[in-house]
C-alpha cells in the first residue's frame, strides 16, 4: 500500500503487508488486511496511551474525523474514538456497509435500509424515507382475435365447349318420276315404244303401231305419267 499527501500526523506511514480495503479519515487512516484484521495509523495511534483498534475480523472499515467504525464479517458494527455527539455509538443490527463522517455516522443494513446517528444540526443524521417502490402495473395485453380464414368457394367450372357440328347444306334430291322404292318406272307406252320392233321385223303396219301408241298414252295418263313425257313418246312413235 502507498499513501501520499499531508503527513503532519503520520497518516501516510502505512504499515507493511497486504490489504483488501482502506479508508483515510481527517488525521488518521485504517485498512482491512487480507486476513480480515484491522490496522490504523496517524493521529490517535502509535502512542502508548492510544488504544489499538478492536480485535476480530472485518470486511469493511471507515475512518471519520476523530472516530472510526467497521463492519465485522458477521455483519455486526463496532465504532471507537471520539463520541461527544454519539457518532461512535452504533445501533444494533446487521450491516453491509458503514461510513463515518466528522461528527455523525451512517450505515446500510442488510435489508438495504439506511440508518444514521450522531450530530444532526443540519439534518445529516435523518436519512430520507425511501419512497415505496410502486407495484408493477399489469398491462392488459389485448388477446389477439383470430381473423377468420375465408372458406374458398367452389368456382363454377365453365362448361366444356362441345364441338358444334358445322351444318352442311342439304343436297337437294333431284326429282324423279314416280316409281316403286325410288326406282324409275317407265310408262307402258315408253316401254312399248322402246321395245317395239321395226315394221320390217314384226310385220306390223304403221297404223297398228299408231293405235298401239294411242292406247299406251291413254294408259300412261291414267297412271300419272307427265303429259310432256307422253307427248314425247307419242312423237317418237309417230
Amino acid at each position: 500500500m502507498t499513501c501520499w499527501g499531508d503527513n503532519g500526523n503520520s497518516q501516510l506511514f502505512a504499515p507493511s503487508g497486504s490489504f483488501i480495503q482502506i479508508d483515510a479519515g481527517l488525521w488518521h487512516t485504517c485498512g482491512v488486511r487480507t486476513d480480515g484484521t484491522l490496522s490504523c495509523w496517524g493521529l490517535g495511534y502509535g502512542m502508548a496511551k492510544d488504544p489499538p483498534p478492536p480485535g476480530g475480523t472485518f470486511m469493511q472499515v471507515s475512518a471519520g474525523g476523530y472516530h472510526t467504525c467497521g463492519v465485522k464479517t458477521d455483519g455486526t458494527l463496532t465504532c471507537w474514538g471520539l463520541n461527544d455527539d454519539g457518532q461512535a455509538a452504533p445501533p444494533d443490527g446487521t450491516f453491509a456497509q458503514v461510513s463515518a463522517g466528522w461528527y455523525h455516522t451512517c450505515a446500510v443494513t442488510t435489508d438495504q435500509t439506511v440508518t444514521c446517528w450522531g450530530r444532526n444540526d443540519s439534518g445529516q443524521s435523518t436519512p430520507p424515507t425511501p419512497e415505496p417502490t410502486p407495484a408493477p402495473t399489469q398491462t392488459n395485453t389485448p388477446t389477439p382475435t383470430e381473423t377468420p380464414t375465408p372458406t374458398p368457394t367452389d368456382t363454377p367450372v365453365p362448361p366444356t365447349p362441345t364441338d358444334t357440328p358445322t351444318p352442311r347444306p342439304a343436297t337437294p334430291t333431284p326429282p324423279h318420276p314416280p316409281g316403286v322404292g325410288g326406282k324409275v318406272m317407265l310408262p307402258p307406252a315408253a316401254i312399248a315404244a322402246e321395245s317395239r320392233p321395226s315394221a320390217e321385223d314384226s310385220g306390223w303396219s304403221a297404223g297398228a303401231y299408231a293405235a298401239l301408241a294411242v292406247a299406251l298414252s291413254a294408259a300412261a295418263a291414267a297412271l300419272g305419267v307427265p303429259a310432256w313425257y307422253a307427248r314425247r313418246r307419242r312423237a317418237h312413235s309417230e
